[in-house]
């Protein structure tokens, strides 16, 4: 019976277009409209005025002309993300793909002639003037079609008006000459706004429902049609805050949803329903639907069936969509030569659909590992009042150089010794009012009020806060910005020493602003709080940031930005904070293009004390502390495996910091077509301060520094066998049509020989099985090999490791957002990280082993000249010295090792034989050559097995004679013969040896 009803109906004739029937319909509109205007005192032809001013429209394209929601998926077509304008959010479907049920429901609710008018329903207006004159109101009662309220949501406002009502009957008519019913239809339910920001109704669907519109019930349709009276009053829920939801019945909370990383709560509304009955028996009446389908509609649980439907995954943050934003919009100005304007608008508004390299559970496995960072990063939950990861010892001086952090009232304090954050407790009192003590302000004899005091930085027309901290319940350190003090030009600076002085405040200010400043009993001079900026949440610090990627494509897998920041279009740390790389420079700037320059793994450094052109000893080793500051003789893998400071100074001399520049280039890092776009800092853009030097490109002592994702694609190039591919975050971008707006294929740059890059990525492995990456070694159970490189800058600001696996690669970055504040520990905390965070990321993953180049050639060489070995090379005093090396062939060493040498010395002092010395003394033993001069007053660990460079003068010819008479003695008595025993020569023996002794003491 149904579907006989909606025949006829849906069926009815089409619109009659012989121009008598328009003209008589638009007359009888003309003739009601124009005696109403007359009834309110208008002149004659208002109505005729109206219309010309109404605007010019092309019915034909309305749907090109709507906005549509774009959407992030995965690479599986999941969706990620919705895109939507803030206040438009709406999927275009076609008439056919929309139930009937809700056709009709729309058309029992809205206009159930309309399939028989012309796009004004003469009736509906008679009855509204009717209404309208009886309460006395000319705007009460609407007798809007769904042809007029097309109209209006496309062309007109929601003004009541009778110039918007002219406006709107004389368009419809319009519409209806040029579109079929169906058309109509389509465009309506496309456009018509339900709530929740939700335009059409697939979007209200999936909003209210989290289902396609082709899957609602009649009792689903009826109740979406009714928001279309008021979306305010008869949406289906309406969101709450979490704050103004508190005493909302539960059972009234339908779910919850999350919108730019704020949760609301989704709250049932009951004036939803009561329209929704209304709805269903208008339908029943119409004959849309029989007896039983009321029935089962009217006893559906509208609560049970509400499921509010997400705009992006509840399980990921933001940062990786905002990100993907960034870039889309970033490649639709530069490759498709959009302004920012309409490249944001095109991705708004657009209907795009980009395809994202996020994957979903990468990015929920990252996120989840920085939910428990102390024990990821620390190897055990915090505890104590020292906040986590952070220098948290009180400030000294110890030989010229400063030691911890903290002053006797807990203020951080920066190398210098200056404060750069206060405890909040000894800046602001509890009213959050900013105080002084007496000693630290006073009044003149103008009335003008004198600061000096060293919570505010002075600046030539402003006066900042210095900021401040709290330590949270999980023991973070939490920075909190303070702002500048709001007292205009109304300050005189009286002293300054960099940013630190005395300044005084106007006696006019203080007159006109008697608020702003008050003393109390207590001597404390009170700046209020509503004048200066105050950042309540704060930042947890350290903070961090992480990248994962597939190496062979450029895939970014997973991205974190940021620990605890809550938000959308928040500072991406990962992507944005160029921050000093420290050791993590060594392979990309230095050993990397020594490779491919000839040099080989096997190639000697030395260790060795030397100065900078201060003549200051530089640079120092991690091993600084330790009595031994220099190690000698070392090849260049063990030089990465122990971040061996002098050797990557030695050898950035070596191969010059031209070629070290070419190698960043080559990377990434250096735009030399356009260097303002990069972070690092050339001659040309800073003349003093820049990064053409050995401290910045053989230390990574920066000016700025590089992000974690720029490292971590520059490092994927030594996993990829030399090959350098731009990071991507999507790989397509697909317009509403389905047709492909942006193919986005990642750059590829071949920056080291296949040869030289395997060679690298050996050394890596062995850094982190036998050098100071030890903590990133993945568990043994899963048989998966790693290799990667720590980073630790200066002062330990900024901690550093990248590392990859035959699948991934992954870089993390450690530090505080301020860069004078220091951290605790060193980078082998991250390598922690980043073990606990790829050991996840490959569960399930095959065991792996990396796969040297079938080129490389092994060789056995002598580890302390790097040639080939000689018999000395094994009798080396502290065992063979024999290795095997792999080379890049030609590089292969020809020469005998000559560092090696066999000499005779004397074992009583350890030096070279003298003429004198006793034979019985003498000994030959291996020791290395040094032919390099350094500053002896510092021990080197080789040392020992060097050859000594001085003769002995221990011993005289008196020793000599002593050691002959007593071998003379010994063959006349018994020539070959032992000697028989007797007391007399033991006695003469213990005598000798005696003497020996006690005159070489």
């Amino acid at each position: 019976m149904k579907e006989d009803k909606n025949q006829e109906k849906n069926h009815a004739p089409e619109k009659k277009k012989k121009n008598l029937f328009l003209r008589a319909i638009f007359v009888l509109f003309l003739i009601s409209t124009t005696a109403v205007v007359a009834a309110g005192g208008f002149a004659s032809g208002v109505v005729a005025g109206i219309i010309k001013t109404a605007p010019e429209i092309d019915p034909t394209n309305i749907l090109s002309t709507l906005s549509e929601s774009s959407v992030i998926v995965d690479e599986k077509g999941s969706i990620i993300e919705k895109i939507h304008d803030p206040n438009e959010n709406r999927d275009i479907i076609k008439l056919e793909d929309i139930p009937k049920d809700l056709v009709n429901a729309f058309i029992a609710i809205e206009d159930h002639r309309f399939f028989d008018h012309m796009g004004i329903d003469p009736q509906r207006i008679a009855s509204s003037l009717l209404y309208n004159f009886q309460v006395g109101d000319p705007t009460a009662q609407g007798a809007s079609t769904i042809t007029q309220q097309l109209v209006k949501n496309l062309y007109l406002t929601n003004e009541k008006s009778w110039e918007r009502k002219v406006k709107e009957i004389y368009l419809a008519v319009k519409i209806e000459r040029v579109l079929s019913k169906e058309q109509i239809l389509e465009n309506y339910l496309n456009t018509i706004p339900l709530g929740q920001s939700s335009y059409g109704v697939q979007t209200a669907a999936r909003t209210y429902f989290s289902k396609d519109v082709k899957d609602l019930s009649l009792a689903e349709c009826a109740l979406l049609s009714g928001a279309a009276k008021s979306t305010v009053a008869y949406a289906p829920f309406n969101r709450y805050s979490m704050a103004d939801s508190v005493n909302i019945p539960k059972e009234d909370i339908v779910g919850y949803v999350v919108i730019g990383s704020v949760q609301y709560a989704c709250v049932f509304n009951q004036k939803a329903v009561d329209r929704q009955r209304l709805i269903l028996d208008q339908m029943l009446e119409i004959g849309f639907i029989d007896e039983q389908e009321h029935r089962d509609a009217i006893s559906q649980d509208i609560r049970l069936s509400l499921n509010p439907g997400q705009t992006k995954m509840e399980e990921i943050s933001t940062l990786p969509t905002d990100y993907v934003k960034d870039r889309v919009i970033e490649d639709l100005m530069g490759k498709k030569g959009m302004s920012r304007q309409e490249a944001e608008r095109l991705l708004y508004r657009g209907g795009l659909t980009i395809t994202a390299t996020i994957d979903v559970n990468m990015q929920k496995s990252l996120e989840e590992a920085y939910r428990n960072f102390s024990i990821n990063y620390l190897g055990e939950k915090s505890e104590g009042d020292n906040p986590v990861g952070e220098e948290w010892r009180y400030f000294k001086w110890v030989d010229g150089n400063s030691v911890g952090s903290l002053d006797s009232y807990k203020n951080v304090l920066n190398e210098y010794g200056q404060t750069i954050f206060y405890k909040k407790e000894n800046i602001l009192d509890e009213a959050g009012n900013l105080y002084l003590s007496s000693d630290e302000f006073y009044r003149d004899e103008n009335g003008c009020l004198v600061l000096h005091t060293k919570k505010f930085d002075i600046y030539s027309s402003s006066v900042d806060i210095v900021d401040c901290y709290t330590i949270n319940e999980e023991n973070n350190f939490v920075s909190h910005t303070m702002g500048s003090l709001n007292i205009g030009s109304s300050l005189e600076v009286l002293e300054k020493k960099g940013t630190k002085g005395k300044f005084l405040i106007t006696k006019d200010f203080l007159d006109k602003n008697p608020d702003v400043f008050s003393v109390g009993d207590d001597g404390l001079l009170r700046v209020s709080k509503d004048f200066f900026y105050y950042q309540e949440d704060g930042i947890v610090q350290p903070q961090s940031a992480a990248v994962i990627l597939d190496y062979r494509t450029g895939k970014i897998k997973a991205m974190f930005g940021g620990r605890n920041i809550e938000g959308s279009k928040t500072f991406n740390r990962a992507a944005d904070a160029a921050r000093q790389p420290g050791s993590t420079i060594k392979p990309l700037s230095v050993y990397l293009p020594a490779l491919n320059m000839g040099y080989s793994a096997a190639y000697i450094l030395e260790d060795l004390p030397r100065t900078n052109e201060k003549g200051e000893r530089w640079p120092k080793n991690w091993y600084e502390y330790k009595d031994v500051k220099y190690w000698g003789k070392m090849t260049l893998r063990k030089s990465i495996e122990q971040s061996v400071n002098t050797n990557s100074v030695n050898m950035l001399e070596k191969i010059g910091l031209d070629a070290s520049i070419q190698s960043l280039a080559s990377l990434g890092f250096i735009n030399t077509e356009n260097p303002a776009e990069d972070t690092f800092v050339t001659p040309q853009e800073n003349p003093v301060y820049n990064d053409v030097n050995l401290a910045s490109l053989g230390l990574g002592g920066l000016t700025n520094g590089f992000s974690p994702l720029a490292m971590t694609a520059a490092y994927g190039a030594i996993a990829n066998d030399g090959v350098y591919v731009e990071p991507i975050v999507y790989t397509k971008i697909t317009d509403s049509r389905g047709e492909i707006l942006i193919d986005n294929i990642p750059k590829t740059q071949s920056v080291s020989t296949p040869e030289a890059a395997s060679l690298m990525k050996d050394i890596l492995r062995s850094t982190v099985y036998n050098g100071l990456s030890y903590k990133a070694k993945l568990p043994d159970e899963m048989g998966i090999e790693a290799a990667g490189k720590t980073g630790t800058t200066q002062d330990c600001g900024d901690f550093w490791y990248v590392g990859f696996t035959p699948y991934y690669i992954g870089g993390i970055w450690v530090g505080n957002d301020n860069v004078q504040m220091k951290l605790s520990g060193d980078s082998g905390n991250n390598a922690r990280l980043w073990k606990n965070i790829m050991t996840h990321i490959h569960e399930g993953l095959a065991p792996a082993k990396f796969e040297r180049s079938n080129n490389l050639v092994p060789v056995q060489v002598c580890k302390q000249s790097g040639k080939l070995p000689t018999d000395l090379c094994s009798h080396d005093q502290r065992g063979s010295q024999v290795i095997t090396e792999y080379f890049i062939p030609g590089t292969e060493p020809r020469e005998k090792c000559d560092t090696h040498v066999s000499v005779e010395i004397c074992t009583n002092s350890g030096l070279l034989k003298s003429q004198y010395c006793p034979g019985n003394l003498l000994e030959q033993r291996v020791f290395v050559t040094r032919n390099k001069d350094y500053d002896k007053s510092y021990s080197i660990l080789d040392q020992a097995y060097q050859v000594p460079s001085a003769v002995c003068s221990n011993h005289t010819q008196w020793h000599y004679d002593q050691w002959i008479n007593g071998q003379n003695d010994s063959t006349e008595e018994g020539g070959d013969e032992e000697p028989a025993e007797s007391e007399n020569t033991e006695e003469t023996q213990d005598n000798n040896e005696g003497e020996i002794l006690d005159l070489t003491d």
